[in-house]
């Protein structure tokens, strides 16, 4: 579980106007993503009111994850499996996510006669190839609320939106893994996915153990399988 500070970043990152229309493509395309999105900021207002020194973020995630459960019992689940899988943070499952794709997408620039990678790889590479780019500098603040968000953010040193693109990317990549890897992969077939991704891995010049198996670190949970 992330920590509360983090969980309120995501909250407040999750109720700006100008980034709800990019849920589906962060994995939030249920039809509840959107309207939970929508009832953080009167959440958020009240929360900013109280002084900083006497806010408690704890208790205010716990607020936010029991209004979560009027979209259903298992949507607090479905929140942070999406917090722990999608949304950039600096834990170990994002640093193997970012890893593994750059493993995954390096072949792209290999010479057309070197041996072919995993089946799965190019498959994954090949359903990637179709989304349409998307980047951060297509967001605009669309509300006052959303006007607000950005000068807190630039304040601090940080692109308002740039967690959006990390986020897209994130899930474009587990998805078109985990589309890809639908059948249960056999054991041996792991095991040869895995060494693949180590030779390739040092070639990018990763320490050794960079690595985690695949199964272990991109098999996305049941709550974000909406595919």
């Amino acid at each position: 579980m992330l920590d509360p500070h983090v969980w309120y970043l995501i909250f407040y990152d999750l109720s700006v106007d100008a980034i709800h229309r990019c849920l589906p493509m962060m994995g939030l395309n249920l039809p509840e993503d959107p309207v939970f999105a929508k009832t953080l900021q009167p959440v958020l207002q009240k929360y900013h009111k109280i002084p900083v020194d006497e806010r408690g973020e704890t208790e205010f995630v716990d607020t936010v994850f029991k209004m979560a459960e009027r979209y259903g019992q298992s949507y607090p689940l479905r929140l942070t499996d999406w917090g722990e899988f999608i949304y950039p943070t600096e834990t170990t499952r994002q640093q193997q996510i970012f890893r593994w794709r750059a493993v995954v997408m390096r072949g792209v620039m290999r010479p057309k006669d070197s041996p072919p990678p995993p089946l799965i790889v190019q498959h994954t590479r090949t359903t990637l190839s179709r989304f349409v780019p998307f980047s951060a500098s297509e967001l605009q603040p669309s509300s006052e609320w959303d006007l607000l968000y950005c000068v807190e953010r630039d304040d601090e040193g940080i692109s308002p939106f740039e967690w959006v693109e990390a986020a897209v990317r994130n899930y474009r990549f587990l998805y078109t893994w985990n589309l890809s890897a639908k059948d249960p992969i056999p054991r041996d077939e792991l095991d040869r996915i895995y060494n693949w991704a180590v030779g390739e891995a040092a070639l990018l010049r990763m320490p050794p153990g960079s690595l985690e198996r695949p199964e272990k670190v991109l098999t996305l949970p049941a709550s974000l399988r909406d595919f």
